[in-house]
């Protein structure tokens, strides 16, 4: 017996999308901007991930389940996580949580390239590169690496790391 032979099966069939398909490009845009118009209407929530959130299995059994999504984002002015479960097709946010004070979520690439750029424009880190004799920021590059999670030091801080590099001409790798 094959799922679509089951009730269930017959069911998920008639309901459109497979329950485990990932999000279409057009579902990922409509959650993004459920989330942008209510709670993370502010430029300072960054989107960390948008990804399926996947059916109980007894709302799959009894062909009932809805296409949802499960976000997790940052907001950039309080350094406090959430995450949210958005209803798709109705285009409803069902879950809105603020995460534990200190919990992160993943460091975003922009975030490598603003590191990098705060990095090398430090007046500290040119003063003592220039004591070591590098004084052309354009051979510099700062390689960020995320530090993990310190624990209660860490004051809720996105924290990373910058690994130093100078090139000996400018089409150089580092």
């Amino acid at each position: 017996m094959t799922i679509e032979e089951t009730e269930a099966g017959r069911a998920v069939a008639g309901a459109g999308a497979r329950p485990f398909e990932q999000l279409s490009r057009d579902e990922l845009a409509r959650v993004v901007g459920v989330l942008k118009s209510g709670p993370a209407a502010g430029e300072s929530f960054r989107f960390s991930s948008v990804s399926l959130h996947e059916p109980a299995k007894a709302a799959l059994r009894a062909g009932s389940f809805s296409r949802e999504a499960e976000v997790v984002l940052v907001d950039r002015d309080t350094n406090l996580a959430y995450e949210a479960i958005v209803d798709v097709p109705s285009s409803t946010i069902t879950r809105w949580v603020e995460l534990p004070a200190g919990t992160q979520p993943p460091i975003m690439a922009d975030e490598f390239a603003e590191c990098e750029a705060a990095v090398v424009a430090s007046p500290l880190v040119q003063e003592a590169l220039a004591k070591r004799g590098i004084t052309d920021m354009s051979l510099v590059c700062a390689e960020p690496w995320s530090i993990g999670y310190w624990g209660e030091d860490q004051g809720g801080k996105r924290i990373m790391r910058a690994l130093m590099f100078t090139r000996l001409e400018p089409n150089d790798n580092p």
